[in-house]
């Protein structure tokens, strides 16, 4: 089971020179970890909390490599 869904504009960076964008999406924290960004949730994450961040564009980043860590899926997506 999933600790909890961001839904919003979702950006990470792919590379030190190439950002991707997911417009409308969510961004499933499971374990701790990044497990998947969707565009649609999945029925298997249906019930788990769902923190909404409707298309605010946020501008939040760090300079560090979390590769993969929900740690700082921007504390709580940015809360």
């Amino acid at each position: 089971m999933a600790d909890f869904v961001c839904h919003g504009d979702i950006l990470y960076s792919e590379s030190i020179e190439k950002l991707k964008v997911f417009e409308d999406s969510y961004l499933v924290v499971q374990d701790g970890f990044v497990e998947g960004i969707y565009e649609t949730l999945p029925e298997k994450f249906q019930g788990v909390e769902v923190k909404d961040y409707g298309r605010k564009k946020h501008g939040k980043s760090d300079n560090h490599d979390d590769t993969g860590r929900a740690q700082n899926a921007q504390a709580d997506c940015f809360g």
